[in-house]
């Protein structure tokens, strides 16, 4: 989901970000496969069916972007506290409007596409077979694939960023990187990254529909004429535009911007993650939208919105925010709000419920927590949330006081940069928080993965639920009250349901007579009169329902925070002996795991006969050979210890900086030239296209030699016996 619109806003506004796909050479290609899972589940007639369909598409996705090193598939897993309550929203609508039974006929539901169910651990088997497969043809063994499965914490798009950051020292910059999904957050994350030659391609677009029917020609033909967001293209396009070049010349200055956007964007249209803020007009032909407004006020020499620096201001300038590094200038941001602003103009509601300081407080924590969390690639805090609508902006003048007016920014424009900082916060996690933070805002941890599918889950889904759980759902429980159904809100959702129902047929109806009398020239005028007037009139029932959903939700729903501890306690009572030996996997949090194909018989034989291959997922394939060599590894940390046993990691030290590596990891002893004793070093090994049989041969051979004169935290790039490596030092 992310973003509503987002895709057509950027591809309207900034045409340029946009590149022929025929022109990329994809070296790295990430799948967000979640998407692509609630596709084939919507058009399959039964599990069977499913199946085919998935490996085709997947089959189709890798002959059409043609990958030259690795593939990463990135299925979603527990996600933060914000994104489930608003899944379960979303689910509890749906459950309401279909009916009591959520599986159809097929025995198929998008429900058990839940990280934490049964069903999800059998897509992640049936990956793998299919990663197999590739690595079992000679068109593909020469990659590497990686499997970032459903029991790992994080949504598929902020997974795969985190792999898109953590190779950033570990390939070549020139390397491209391709991800296939459809979420606007990926385009986000990939501007605020910084990382060079990332695309993104929408796999909800028309245009890659046409990729399921696709003859290879037309394949090839799709592939030249479809088109990709870039990065680059963006960044480029906002160093040209007349509106941007002014304050757009260098890459501090670009920084600077894209933090901004990606503000501007969340505050103006809200997320998954966070409301927008109430009121806000998008841009007419006589009214400019936020990013507008922002655009006029960089013109008239402010100086940014979001702020990286060691020191505050004024705390009636600057609103600090809750981990005390990026900061966001609140007199600027009422400044682009108040043109923005298409509500009457009230007073900001009193009384404790609804105090404007606490709602905006609030709201501000989790901008600055969104704004982090697309930053590093890594949510801080799984248990983050901001309960309730978004504030107004007379709650914003309520907290803050009116905004000054003027030609210029008020206190000058100077700039408060300080780029190392805005590095070091910049795809790194924080999974430990200050100790000067008081207690409420410590990093909360992501919910495990039967726990997240029970608080998901509503009450019709409780037979995709682990055996073990489901009586959990019902009356009696501890938690049994957290599914009861409320009357009045499921007589709403079936009456929605109908009519929009009811809608879709009316619009069909339009479209045939259009196409009718575009054919035949019958005249139909009348007769499509009335099917727009009634289509019309349904519009009009749908918005008396939705006011009235709204006008419920807000007197017999108050927000209140989602008692995941009870929850959790719930699924801490029901004792692992009753859980099935694969149902065990759900009960903690899992690993991401990477696939190569191996012919030696030396250092990494081992690892074939750690994992048993999968078998097919149905009866249309033939089992594996078990001659085939295989190997599965947990994707590696970087990391180096000293004599005195420090660990440091990718040159920043610090133990809690743990990031995966791209190739295989050699551990090796060194001693350097002044003789400080054995060094523990990591080589990351990345196989060529060819020669994979001597893969491993550096292992005995010199290439971990050390420069004359060592310097701190280094990584240099080694080629031995047809093998690229890299190694890293710390001295």
């Amino acid at each position: 989901m992310g973003i509503n619109g987002f895709h057509k806003w950027i591809r309207a506004t900034y045409p340029d970000s946009y590149v022929r796909f025929g022109n990329v050479q994809v070296d790295h290609l990430y799948i967000d496969v979640s998407s692509l899972f609630h596709t084939v589940v919507r058009a399959s007639r039964n599990k069977r069916d499913f199946y085919v369909k998935l490996n085709f598409k997947l089959q189709q996705i890798l002959g059409f972007c043609r990958p030259k090193r690795s593939v990463v598939f990135g299925m979603d897993g527990p996600a933060p506290l914000a994104k489930l309550v608003t899944q379960r929203r979303r689910r509890l609508k749906e459950a309401q409007r279909t009916g009591r039974s959520s599986r159809s006929s097929s025995g198929l539901s998008k429900q058990a596409l839940t990280a934490g169910t049964p069903f999800m651990l059998e897509l992640e088997r049936a990956l793998e077979f299919f990663v197999c497969q590739r690595l079992s043809s000679s068109r593909w063994r020469s990659l590497e694939f990686e499997i970032l499965g459903s029991t790992v914490e994080g949504e598929g798009e902020l997974k795969i960023m985190d792999r898109i950051m953590a190779r950033r020292d570990c390939v070549a910059p020139t390397d491209s990187h391709v991800i296939v999904g459809g979420d606007s957050d990926l385009m986000l994350m990939a501007l605020l990254s910084e990382i060079p030659n990332v695309y993104v391609i929408n796999d909800n677009s028309d245009e890659f529909a046409e990729l399921w029917s696709a003859s290879e020609a037309k394949a090839d033909k799709l592939r030249e004429e479809m088109e990709a967001f870039g990065v680059n293209e963006l960044r480029a396009a906002w160093q040209l535009a007349p509106e941007t070049r002014s304050f757009a010349k260098t890459s501090e200055d670009l920084t600077q911007l894209v933090l901004d956007f990606a503000t501007v964007v969340i505050a103006a249209n809200g997320n998954d993650y966070l409301p927008a803020i109430r009121g806000l007009g998008a841009a007419r032909p006589n009214r400019l939208g936020p990013w507008g407004v922002y655009l006029g006020l960089r013109r008239r020499r402010w100086e940014g919105l979001v702020l990286a620096a060691p020191e505050p201001r004024a705390p009636s300038e600057m609103w600090l925010d809750w981990r005390e590094g990026l900061r966001v200038d609140r007199r600027m941001l009422l400044a682009i709000l108040r043109p923005c602003n298409v509500l009457p103009r009230s007073p900001p509601s009193a009384g404790t419920a609804d105090d404007p300081k606490e709602i905006v407080d609030s709201y501000m924590k989790g901008l600055a927590w969104n704004l982090d969390m697309y930053l590093r690639a890594r949510c801080a805090d799984y248990r983050f949330m901001h309960h309730g609508p978004g504030p107004s902006t007379a709650d914003l003048e309520g907290a803050w006081g009116a905004p000054e007016r003027g030609p210029s920014p008020p206190g000058g424009a100077e700039r408060l940069w300080d780029r190392r900082r805005l590095q070091q916060l910049r795809g790194t996690p924080a999974l430990v928080a200050p100790a000067s933070l008081p207690p409420d805002v410590r990093p909360g941890r992501p919910l495990l993965p039967n726990a997240f599918a029970l608080a998901l889950m509503p009450r019709s889904g409780s037979q995709f639920l682990i055996p073990a759980l489901q009586p959990l759902l019902h009356e009696g429980s501890p938690i049994g009250d957290l599914y009861r159904e409320c009357r009045t809100c499921l007589q709403l959702s079936l009456e929605t349901g109908e009519a929009t129902r009811k809608l879709q047929k009316l619009i069909t109806r339009t479209k045939d007579l259009e196409e009718q009398s575009s054919e035949t020239g019958v005249d139909v005028l009348e007769e499509l009169q009335e099917v727009e007037q009634e289509s019309e009139e349904v519009r009009s029932i749908l918005r008396e329902l939705s006011y009235r959903r709204e006008e419920h939700q807000e007197n017999d729903h108050v927000a209140k925070p989602f008692p995941v501890f009870r929850v959790e306690q719930a699924v801490r009572s029901v004792p692992l002996s009753r859980y099935s030996k694969p149902e065990t996997i759900l009960a903690a949090l899992g690993r991401p795991y990477r696939y190569w194909r191996t012919y030696s018989n030396g250092r990494e034989a081992h690892k074939t006969t750690k994992w048993e291959l999968p078998a097919p997922p149905v009866d249309k394939w033939s089992p594996l050979k078990p001659s085939l060599r295989i190997a599965r590894d947990v994707v590696q940390t970087v990391k180096s210890e000293d004599d005195e046993g420090r660990v440091s990691s990718n040159g920043t030290g610090g133990d809690d900086l743990k990031r995966p590596t791209f190739g295989r990891t050699v551990r090796k002893h060194s001693t350097n030239k002044r003789g400080r004793g054995a060094r523990r070093l990591y080589l990351n090994v990345r196989p060529p296209s060819s020669n994979l049989q001597r893969s491993m041969a550096c292992s005995s051979s010199g290439v971990t030699q050390l420069p004359d004169r060592p310097h701190s935290s280094i990584w240099q790039r080694v080629r031995c016996n047809a093998v690229r490596a890299q190694v890293f030092f710390v001295y």
